[in-house]
């Protein structure tokens, strides 16, 4: 990933939200897991920031895939898509879902690893090809039905595409990082 210290964003985060939706949005999300820079931004368009975010709960409510493969396929996914913001938000959310230390070093390199069981290798060669937006070959597709239903297959494909999506919106409009 770049490591590169981004630009300023293209467009002022919302701080203090006019618009009755977005304010609604800030309160639960300011009682729940706190207001991120990428809500501020998303923010100037309430009705969309809603839909991200029950996009977002439905992935970790409705739990087709378990805690852990989901987070590192969006860890895998924010390096294809090298977006640093994205991967940074979610090395603490993979560690609370049991994902190794190892496995968090390895993600990059998984093809190689052995800390990942080949369900895990299986979903990942699938997201290295979705993350990149080519369609999956039938040897990927074939690796990926030995281990996932189709429920989980389709489950999996919606994960990687909202995370290239999420990156490709902080990436454009320049959300920065939380830490100061």
């Amino acid at each position: 990933m770049t490591g590169s210290r981004p630009a300023p964003p293209h467009l002022p985060l919302v701080d203090k939200p006019t618009d009755p939706l977005a304010a609604e949005l800030f309160d639960k999300l300011a009682k729940g897991r706190g207001i991120l820079n990428l809500h501020r931004m998303m923010a100037h368009a309430p009705a969309l920031m809603k839909a991200s975010g029950d996009m977002a709960v439905a992935f970790r409510d409705d739990a087709i895939l378990s805690r852990a493969l989901a987070e590192i396929v969006v860890l895998r996914t924010a390096q294809v898509v090298d977006c640093d913001y994205v991967f940074g938000r979610h090395v603490p959310l993979a560690r609370s879902a049991g994902v190794s230390e190892r496995q968090l070093a390895e993600v990059g390199r998984w093809p190689q690893s052995e800390a990942f069981t080949s369900g895990q290798k299986a979903a990942l060669g699938f997201t290295e090809k979705v993350a990149r937006g080519a369609a999956a070959d039938d040897e990927t597709f074939a690796g990926l039905q030995r281990h996932f239903s189709p429920r989980e297959i389709v489950a999996l494909t919606m994960l990687i595409a909202f995370y290239v999506s999420t990156a490709t919106f902080v990436k454009t409009l320049g959300v920065p990082d939380e830490s100061p």
